[in-house]
């Protein structure tokens, strides 16, 4: 596992940081890597570029503290919809690191499940949504009983954390388990 505290601006003129650092590193499918973007102001398409092709050759990455100009920027180029969780803080993303288990070069999507409700059953609420948020993105193929879980474990923490839209995964939650029955 790789903690990297980025500083600075992640753009074209830190490319060549970014490639030597990382040429440095022995990445593999078996890697996770947490990226700590405190001192991050500013992304651009280059750096946005290389967080995606990190992720094609290691397991997993988590972003921490991630600056809201930073956000915004994902926010802005539908990034966010990329499958990178991000926590608050560097404890609460290794937490996360640490459960998951690496399965055929892939996540094992039942450790990333169990680090989700982990996260619920201690009340951190808005981690257990940033697991929750990234395994749905994956659209992994899961029985509906699984998937209806999940799905209404989200809205309980959605509405635990005041944000609009836990019917909606409730109603999620009930249609998928009432096609299932009827076919």
């Amino acid at each position: 596992m790789y903690l990297l505290t980025l500083k600075g601006d992640w753009d074209l003129y830190s490319n060549e940081v970014w490639n030597n650092n990382l040429a440095e590193l022995d990445c593999t499918k078996q890697t996770k890597f947490l990226l700590n973007l405190k001192d991050v102001e500013y992304i651009d398409s280059t750096g946005m570029g290389k967080q995606i092709r990190l992720k094609d050759i290691v397991l997993e990455i988590a972003f921490a503290e991630m600056q809201k100009s930073v956000r915004l920027v994902y926010l802005c180029t539908s990034l966010h919809n990329v499958p990178f969780p991000e926590f608050v803080n560097n404890e609460k993303a290794l937490t996360y690191l640490k459960t998951i288990e690496a399965e055929k070069g892939g996540i094992q999507p039942e450790s990333q499940i169990s680090a989700a409700f982990a996260f619920q059953k201690d009340n951190d609420h808005e981690s257990a949504l940033q697991v929750f948020s990234v395994f749905n993105r994956r659209n992994l193929k899961l029985s509906p009983a699984k998937q209806a879980e999940i799905w209404e474990a989200m809205a309980k923490s959605i509405d635990i954390c005041g944000y609009d839209g836990a019917n909606s995964w409730r109603r999620r939650a009930r249609n998928i388990l009432r096609e299932s029955q009827e076919n």
